[in-house]
């Protein structure tokens, strides 16, 4: 039997990243900044870190009582206040933004921590400080580049630039197009030889034979890949720069 999967890179991203949504509660986290030079101030001027949580349902949703951390064993790091209901209520289909600037006496939407612009680990819990409502992991990002889903609420994380706080994430063209492969996964009668192709202009594509996630160290897809007994082939196209 053989087995594809063709995984989609995001071009201008040179880190690992994880991420994990619970749809469940409404809001996801959706674009941050760990770097603010000069985007966005807040009220007082400054020039802090930011993260923006988007509310994709058709329903308004104050997210007052979660919890913001940016460490995975101390969910209840800062409590967004439960006292300003109109601060911390998200329109439908509407972006919130909460400054991260160790700053909480500026206001209901200044966090207790800052982010690390060498990345870190962000994470949105309920209000019973244990259940994970959207949480990520996410590399060193330049300043006044922010990092969000493309498009907003969606499953892809792309550097932004220019960044959109308070917007939508609109569908990055950085994207590179999920490679494709001429046979089907599946039992085959005999030996194949399989083609891989991508439609994004100028795309390598590397690929594995062993189950790993293909980088740009392994083999290079040049011409037909001749498969003969059950193999898992796994193929990842990306672009310079």
């Amino acid at each position: 039997m053989i087995r594809f999967l063709c995984l989609q890179r995001a071009a201008l991203i040179f880190f690992l990243f994880f991420s994990i949504c619970a749809f469940g509660q409404g809001v996801v986290i959706n674009e941050l900044m760990s770097s603010n030079g000069s985007t966005v101030a807040d009220d007082f001027g400054d020039y802090d870190d930011w993260v923006e949580v988007f509310n994709p349902t058709a329903e308004v949703i104050n997210i007052g009582g979660m919890y913001l951390t940016d460490d995975a064993t101390i969910p209840t790091k800062w409590q967004v206040p439960t006292d300003f209901t109109l601060a911390t209520s998200i329109a439908a289909g509407g972006h919130l933004l909460l400054w991260l600037d160790a700053e909480p006496l500026e206001g209901t939407l200044h966090a207790t921590f800052k982010l690390s612009s060498a990345g870190e680990f962000l994470g949105l819990y309920a209000a019973d400080g244990i259940t994970a409502i959207d949480s990520l992991t996410f590399g060193s990002v330049p300043t006044d580049v922010s990092y969000g889903r493309t498009p907003s609420g969606g499953v892809f994380w792309v550097q932004m630039n220019p960044p959109t706080p308070n917007a939508a994430n609109e569908a990055s063209a950085s994207l590179v197009a999920t490679p494709e492969a001429s046979v089907p996964q599946g039992h085959q009668p005999s030996a194949v030889s399989v083609a891989l192709n991508c439609s994004t202009t100028d795309a390598a594509i590397h690929y594995t034979i062993n189950g790993s996630i293909p980088t740009q160290s392994d083999p290079l897809y040049t011409s037909l890949i001749s498969i003969d007994t059950s193999t898992t082939l796994l193929a990842r196209a990306f672009v310079n720069g």
